[in-house]
């Protein structure tokens, strides 16, 4: 997939460095044919929360030399299909996210286009995987998870984070004292 210049429609505010914008990307297929990949989102089932196989990303920030919220990561995901869910954590002191798409092409094209890209000009790159979690389960919508298909949830409290339904991070325990960023008391209360 090539990435033209004509897919970098505007600038980021804060330093000038360009975002992918556009929702179409070409593929040459193995007959030589050139594909057209576009995000429609009128073929998408937006009712969707099941989730499934390539449909969660793992997104880690690299370079991070300037704040990346919550909002900002799906300000710029949004831009390849609804965004289900998203989670953000520190683990092996890198701000990383999982983000879920309704469906694999959305993921799989957000992926194409950004893997590689930077946030902010020279900084803040972004490094995009397949998750090995087919859904995530958010409990509390605030500035560290949000399910974009459920606002009704409570903000819980500060740095009270969710847990994937598949795998696990980290335990539950652990999780909420990284979000903090404390550590466990000698004693051996957390």
């Amino acid at each position: 997939t090539a990435v033209a210049s004509s897919d970098y429609r505007i600038q980021s505010p804060a330093s000038g460095s360009p975002l992918p914008l556009c929702n179409t990307a070409t593929t040459t297929n193995a007959d030589g044919t050139i594909a057209v990949l576009q995000n429609n989102a009128n073929a998408i089932n937006t009712n969707s929360t099941a989730g499934g196989p390539n449909t969660v990303l793992r997104v880690i920030v690299e370079s991070l030399l300037y704040p990346v919220s919550l909002d900002i990561l799906h300000q710029i995901f949004q831009r390849f299909g609804k965004v289900l869910k998203i989670v953000t954590f520190t683990k092996n002191n890198s701000f990383q996210a999982l983000i879920q798409y309704p469906d694999a092409h959305s993921a799989q094209h957000a992926k194409t286009i950004l893997d590689g890209q930077n946030i902010y000009n020279g900084c803040c790159t972004l490094r995009i995987d397949n998750s090995k979690l087919t859904a995530l389960n958010v409990k509390y919508n605030n500035d560290k998870s949000r399910d974009f298909t459920n606002p009704s949830l409570p903000p819980g409290e500060p740095g009270a984070d969710i847990m994937p339904t598949a795998g696990g991070l980290v335990n539950a325990n652990d999780l909420l004292l990284i979000a903090a960023r404390q550590r466990p008391s000698l004693t051996g209360d957390k």
